[in-house]
């Protein structure tokens, strides 16, 4: 892959106050759409006891920046983003290897 991102997630209240077997449910739409976008490497982070100013935090690895932007877009259109129960607090994207492929004239 190309390209890392982490995008850390406050959670917020809203979302704790639900009940498991709903935060579930509403989880499945997020579920569905990473799955159609299988070169999107994506693993979520749980960091309530661990982070300060995030409770969660994603990690995504891919070769397009077109391709991960749609999932995001996609992503930020659920409940989940527009009720809310989450904000995205910031995003960290980098090269993989970048000097080393710079270095290699593949820059």
């Amino acid at each position: 892959m190309k390209y890392g991102a982490v995008v850390t997630l406050k959670i917020y209240p809203s979302w704790l106050a639900l009940d498991r077997e709903t935060r579930n449910t509403k989880a499945e739409a997020m579920l569905d759409i990473v799955s159609r976008y299988d070169d999107v490497a994506v693993d979520w982070f749980d960091a309530d006891a661990l982070g300060t100013g995030y409770s969660d935090w994603v990690l995504c690895r891919f070769d397009s920046l077109d391709r991960y932007h749609s999932l995001w877009e996609e992503l930020k259109d659920l409940e989940f983003f527009f009720h809310p129960y989450a904000e995205i607090v910031q995003s960290i994207i980098g090269l993989h290897n970048g000097f080393q492929r710079y270095e290699a004239g593949e820059l």
